[in-house]
């Protein structure tokens, strides 16, 4: 019998977004994958700027360290900016994903080029940094956006003007900037992988559109089967020192935990 496999979401809002969970409900298997979310009580409305990381951070590396002592078996952040991932791996000895690194390296496999469709224009020189950070960046075919704002969008009248938006800069990047595959860079768009595919079915243009979450959380199942982690000689634990202020434990490393 599999052994069951326990992931957190940690929504980096502080909003209730608990809606977004129906997007996953189709890879939840009773007994085998378990799937919680939760939220952060402090910090920025959305991640949207270098900025609003920074303030988000604090709150999701606490969720994070909640999740592991809670028995939890891997975490994925729940935000294409990933904020937080570094800092949570250093500090857990279980596995921690972000949405933006792991789909980007999908989007590779699946294709030559791919193109990004995020939420605000001005986002467009952060996501070509993280893209050479995380090596991809000459697998970049474009950055476009909705430039729309992500509370705007996740409201109940916003959903039909991201649907056009989504659709009109998905159909440029295919047809204009030559990308062979579509990653929605963020994770309130669920739902528009469908939308958008179907959308460029009609154009004639059968590419793959990948849903940043779904994609995530099933990749994190994966490497838990195979008993995978990330290395603690490449993050590892944080030294021992007093940290005041903050809202998660004072940022020891975990007991037995040594780089390898």
């Amino acid at each position: 019998m599999p052994k069951l496999k326990r992931i957190r979401l940690i929504t980096p809002v502080t909003q209730d977004v608990s809606e977004r969970m129906v997007d996953l409900e189709s890879l939840q298997h009773p007994g085998e994958l378990e799937i919680s979310r939760t939220g952060i009580a402090f910090g920025p409305p959305s991640v949207e700027c270098e900025y609003d990381e920074a303030l988000a951070a604090p709150y999701i590396v606490a969720r994070a360290q909640e999740a592991r002592d809670e028995g939890v078996d891997a975490v994925v952040i729940d935000c294409m900016s990933d904020p937080g991932l570094r800092a949570a791996r250093e500090l857990l000895d279980i596995p921690v994903f972000g949405p933006r690194e792991t789909c980007m390296h999908v989007a590779t496999m699946l294709g030559h080029r791919f193109s990004y469709i995020g939420i605000k224009n001005r986002n467009r020189a952060r996501i070509e940094r993280a893209a050479a950070t995380y090596g991809v960046l000459d697998h970049l075919a474009s950055v476009r956006a909705v430039d729309l704002d992500v509370v705007e969008v996740t409201g109940p009248t916003g959903q039909h003007r991201l649907h056009e938006r989504i659709i009109e800069e998905s159909l440029i990047a295919a047809q204009n900037d030559r990308a062979d595959v579509l990653l929605i860079g963020c994770t309130a768009f669920f739902g528009c992988e469908v939308i958008v595919g179907q959308a460029l079915e009609q154009h004639g243009l059968s590419i793959p559109v990948i849903n940043p979450i779904r994609t995530t959380v099933a990749y994190a199942a994966s490497l838990l089967d195979l008993g995978l982690s990330h290395s603690k000689k490449a993050y590892p634990a944080p030294p021992i020192r007093p940290r005041t202020g903050y809202p998660f434990k004072d940022g020891s490393p975990i007991p037995g935990v040594s780089a390898r």
